[in-house]
């Protein structure tokens, strides 16, 4: 798979519902409608009662399998808190391994039609395994929409405007799947050469909310796979 570098200076707005760094999180972009949920498996009711939970979007579970890192990429195509409640409660879609999920939706309901949903969970699934495939328990890539005959410009501009703010905001928050090791290593070296620290460029601009009203900034870009 081909690989283009984006370089992105998005405002993002972080949330922490309890107010205790590591704890549930709700990230916004504003300039995409892109809105998400960072949960622990422990508190995936809580993350569950958030109005976006309601909606279709992209679901990512992550966690380790015989000690070794694992995710899943998913789709709900009616409602995100369906979806991960099947994977909580029925047995047979229980996946044990899992500790936390990234829940993805947009801000608004009627924001992600299905096609967009689809489109979205084949991209990250394609770049995912053409990065690390051992690092996915998706074994199949699913059809992307956008590719047939008849698929409409415009919507697949926007799908590819919401997978480039997903993309470049995923990083910040710990999750590394989607990003090349090859080309986070010339990076680094890059910055050593120059005396300039990593964090000061490679990081989103973004504003964290405590519970209390604290904000905190931080002022960065983030370079990932497109």
């Amino acid at each position: 798979m081909g690989k283009m570098v984006s370089e992105l200076g998005l405002p993002v707005d972080l949330h922490v519902i309890d107010g205790k760094p590591g704890g549930l999180l709700t990230v916004k972009v504003s300039q995409r409608g892109l809105f998400m949920i960072k949960t622990s498996r422990l508190e995936i009711a809580k993350a569950l009662e958030q109005k976006q939970a309601d909606y279709k979007g992209i679901y990512i579970l992550l966690g380790k399998k015989n000690d070794m890192p694992l995710a899943y990429i998913g789709k709900a195509k009616k409602s995100l808190e369906e979806r991960l409640r099947i994977h909580v409660t029925v047995k047979k879609e229980n996946k044990n391994w899992w500790t936390e999920a990234i829940l993805i939706t947009a801000r608004a309901e009627d924001d992600l039609d299905e096609s967009m949903v689809s489109y979205l969970e084949s991209r990250l699934i394609e770049i995912a395994r053409g990065i690390n495939p051992k690092s996915l328990e998706n074994k199949q890539i699913p059809s992307n929409p956008y590719r047939q005959q008849h698929s409409k410009p415009r919507r697949e501009a926007k799908g590819k405007d919401f997978l480039d703010a997903l993309l470049a905001v995923l990083p910040a928050l710990g999750i590394d799947i989607f990003l090349d090791r090859r080309h986070i290593l010339e990076r680094e070296d890059e910055e050593k050469s120059m005396g300039k620290s990593q964090l000061g460029s490679s990081m989103p601009v973004f504003e964290l909310v405590s519970k209390r009203g604290s904000h905190y900034n931080a002022e960065a870009i983030i370079e990932g796979p497109h």
